[in-house]
């Protein structure tokens, strides 16, 4: 009998030991040198209105930029084949196309890299990652957008498919159930219709809080990507965009934020140098940054 029992004491051992033995799963990481393999851009209107998915890509078009409103910051560039994010293990930079060196912050789930032309961010989130390929999701911005055809406030969101160097293996797939909705054309290139001339921002009102401020900001704009704010000695960056009917300007280093944009500058108040209450919203922060309504004259 007291051997049955034993027996049984055994065997119950056993079984507890094998249900509590510890798994090892395999462990993977995103360091080392990538490159571009594909580039997907997801966007919607706010509000009950559906995803649509967009190719940054095609069979003749290999280049394009990230970023819709024209920022023209160097790490929105992205090239099929040839863009190239190198993380090396155990460090805390980040590395494009082995020339432009910034830091990175990482964690399990997510990569943030910076500073920028403009000293800003940019927020990546770790979608799939296998040994041989990673797909990275661009934090989710909001803007003011005329998207085909349709001016309205829109989310959107950047997925980007790496290889590493080492293989030509892809076995991370950018299928989802979108279908493609079309092409992205490549970007516009900035107008210099700014350039060599001056202004001023003389008023502005803050959305949300009561009455006007007066001010006295100087915009010195020298080329077609670099001007001067106020009496700063730095030259900032900048990109203004000419659409026929409006204009969208994106401005670097201003008292409201890091980083400012305005898609829908009516062409006909740039033009005669009179921008009455133009809605620009701070980027700085991404989604809970200020919408300021600024006044400008050309002097």
């Amino acid at each position: 009998m007291k051997k049955i029992i034993s027996i049984i004491v055994l065997g119950l051992l056993l079984v507890n030991f094998s249900f509590c033995k510890k798994v090892e799963y395999k462990q993977r990481d995103s360091s080392g040198d990538w490159v571009l393999v594909d580039a997907k851009l997801y966007i919607k209107r706010w509000g009950n209105y559906p995803w649509f998915k967009y190719d940054y890509f095609s069979a003749t078009q290999t280049s394009n930029v990230v970023d819709l409103t024209g920022q023209g910051l160097i790490l929105d560039e992205i090239e099929q084949g040839r863009t190239k994010w190198s993380l090396p293990d155990n460090e805390l930079s980040f590395t494009l196309n082995d020339t432009m060196k910034y830091e990175r912050q990482c964690t399990a789930w997510s990569l943030r890299v910076f500073p920028t032309e403009n000293g800003s961010a940019r927020v990546y989130l770790l979608d799939s990652l296998t040994d041989d390929c990673v797909r990275w999701e661009t934090s989710e911005r909001e803007q003011a957008l005329t998207w085909n055809g349709v001016r309205d406030n829109y989310t959107y969101k950047t997925k980007l498919l790496f290889r590493r160097v080492t293989t030509n293996n892809i076995d991370i797939s950018m299928n989802d159930n979108l279908p493609i909705s079309g092409l992205i054309p490549i970007s516009a290139s900035p107008t210099n219709e700014l350039r060599g001339s001056k202004w001023v921002i003389y008023k502005y009102k803050k959305d949300g809080i009561v009455g006007t401020n007066y001010i006295s900001d100087t915009l010195t704009f020298t080329t077609t990507n670099k001007y001067y704010y106020g009496t700063s000695v730095q030259q900032w960056n900048y990109a203004l965009f000419n659409y026929t009917t409006y204009y969208t300007l994106s401005l670097n280093g201003s008292r409201f934020g890091s980083n400012i944009t305005c898609s829908n500058i009516p062409a006909y108040a740039l033009q005669s140098g009179d921008i009455q209450g133009a809605t620009f919203k701070d980027n700085t922060i991404g989604l809970s940054g200020d919408t300021y309504y600024l006044f400008m004259k050309r002097l």
